[in-house]
């Protein structure tokens, strides 16, 4: 795999399914590989603009708010005077508890005692507070800055919009104003609609779904998120991937945005990138027919540029993706070592969406079937290529909600909710770190040493 860019800057780089391609038409899967620089020594990332939005009713009283609360205090004290926060509570009433502001001493003063002061209520207007946390958004007034919302959930929408596409519609309508902002939604325990949760995050550019199973997940799961946004080096970051020389890009096999370019290429955008962390695409690509073979067949040109929040310039980098074509058996290939474990992730978030679709109808023998033969392909990959801890994962992701797709009711209460943190993770390539369940793929650096910092501190 050839990688273009330096230490300081994105790298990007492509490979190939198999080392060789036909002369006749034929087709193939080709991965992009964006990996973002280090965190300097100096601290230098991009400033956070950053809204908590909490559901304080009823049903959060006692032991997980005042988690809640406790790693929000810990968030608040961790963020610099170029970052901003905005805190807003929910019951049947939206409270604007902190406004967007910068986090001077005396501002983060005064947020610490407002998170102090936060107090469980009534119902649950699920919507009102997720709508008013972007409003906050909008009023921020740092440049260049990373913008997320992290929402906090224990049960349904009862007030408010409570459909989960009225909730989506009405986020995609104010969304489509907040550029490259990102939502985390949190749930916690067995009464959170973990379907609209997943949605939600899929909606606020490509964020994350985490499933709580015990109030100890809280702080590890809001923390490691709170590591990764203060680390963030590359912001907006799209990739162009161009046909050549009469190939096709028929597919991108991805859940980011993909949208075409007046040249007809592919452009995904990945949005904002961790120190030190990967984003890896797969797509399709048709050749054409060739009469003699090629040595060196030029399929594709890929193109990654973003803002580099450590050099304050933009990264443009550029690498062709060409192979080897004569008239060989693929079949006779041995598989890419470094593509093998994302076709391994996508054989498993799609058996993962198919499971889910068709316990939700009651079908729970043929979603647990899908699941099984998702574990038998990984399993014959892994034993050609050699097993992974990626791998290793995705197979416990798929065994978890396997397990919990034995009734009705246990795949409503866990199951469902394991499946969708499964897809969510994967499909965005997001690190979920959790006391109760032990995932470390997609976790960056920084979320480990923000993790290891709060605990530290709190032991």
């Amino acid at each position: 795999m050839l990688v273009h860019g330096s230490d300081l800057q994105l790298q990007l780089s492509v490979a190939f399914d198999y080392s060789e391609c036909s002369t006749a038409e034929s087709d193939a899967t080709a991965l992009f590989s964006v990996k973002s620089p280090s965190m300097p020594t100096t601290g230098a990332r991009a400033p956070l603009r950053l809204v908590a939005v909490v559901d304080r009713s009823g049903s959060m009283a006692g032991e997980k708010l005042e988690l809640v609360k406790k790693t929000l205090t810990f968030a608040t004290s961790q963020l610099r005077e170029q970052d901003e926060l905005s805190i807003v509570t929910f019951d049947d009433k939206i409270d604007v508890l902190v406004p967007m502001k910068l986090m001077t001493n005396t501002n983060r003063e005064d947020s610490l005692a407002s998170i102090k002061n936060i107090r469980d209520g009534g119902s649950t207007n699920l919507s009102g507070g997720l709508l008013q946390g972007i409003e906050q958004l909008k009023t921020g007034t740092v440049a260049n800055a990373t913008s997320a919302v992290l929402l906090f959930t224990d049960g349904q929408a009862n007030a408010g919009i409570k459909s989960a596409d009225g909730i989506c519609s009405a986020l995609k309508a104010v969304m489509d104003s907040t550029s490259n902002a990102k939502i985390f939604t949190f749930g916690f325990g067995q009464d959170h609609d973990s379907n609209l949760l997943q949605q939600i995050a899929a909606s606020g550019g490509c964020g994350n779904y985490v499933f709580l199973q015990t109030p100890d997940d809280i702080p590890m799961a809001l923390v490691a998120c709170l590591g990764g946004l203060l680390s963030v080096v590359l912001q907006n970051v799209r990739v162009t991937i161009t046909p050549l020389n009469g190939c096709v890009v028929p597919e991108v096999i991805t859940k980011f945005p993909v949208t075409q370019d007046a040249a007809g290429g592919q452009v995904v955008t990945i949005g904002d990138m961790y120190a030190e962390s990967t984003k890896d695409v797969l797509f399709k690509v048709r050749l054409p027919k060739i009469e003699l073979g090629s040595e060196v067949y030029e399929v594709f040109r890929c193109q990654a540029v973003a803002f580099n929040a450590q050099t304050l310039s933009m990264d443009d980098v550029a690498v062709v993706g060409a192979t080897r074509r004569t008239q060989v058996d693929v079949q006779r290939q041995v598989l890419n070592a470094q593509i093998s474990p994302h076709i391994c992730r996508q054989i498993a978030v799609s058996a993962l969406e198919r499971a889910k679709t068709q316990a939700a109808s009651s079908k729970l023998d043929e979603g647990r079937t899908e699941l099984e033969s998702a574990m038998a392909q990984i399993k014959i990959i892994q034993e050609s290529q050699g097993s992974d801890c990626a791998a290793d994962e995705l197979l416990m992701d798929l065994a978890d909600t396997q397990q919990n797709m034995v009734t009705r009711d246990r795949f409503e209460r866990v199951g469902n909710r394991m499946a969708s943190e499964a897809i969510s993770s994967n499909a965005y390539q997001c690190g979920r770190m959790k006391v109760s369940s032990k995932r470390a793929a997609f976790a960056s650096p920084a979320m480990f040493q923000m993790a290891a910092k709060y605990y530290e501190e709190n032991d």
